[in-house]
């Protein structure tokens, strides 16, 4: 149950709009230059179990990052349209 304009509904066209809003900003998060510093960060700040060799690459390189955000974002807008088409027809 969620609280949309100050009424609580379990509507399935608002629970959409939800996580279709929740995915379209980790979308962003992995979009933007952010992410780029926080694994900087994260990677020197927590110690790796596993020594890492000079030529090993992060799990999650810039540019497979923006695309796993850019598909996130889509399935986002997907969710959110069709939560939005799905509570205006009720």
């Amino acid at each position: 149950m969620i609280t949309l304009a100050g009424r609580q509904t379990e509507h399935p066209g608002a629970l959409l709009i939800f996580w279709g809003v929740l995915v379209i900003l980790f979308g962003a998060f992995h979009v933007s230059k952010w992410f780029g510093r926080l694994q900087k960060f994260l990677m020197q700040s927590i110690p790796d179990p596993k020594p890492r060799r000079p030529g090993d690459r992060p799990l999650l390189t810039p540019t497979s990052a923006r695309i796993l955000g850019t598909i996130a974002i889509t399935i986002g807008l997907t969710a959110t349209t069709i939560g939005t088409i799905t509570a205006l027809r009720q």
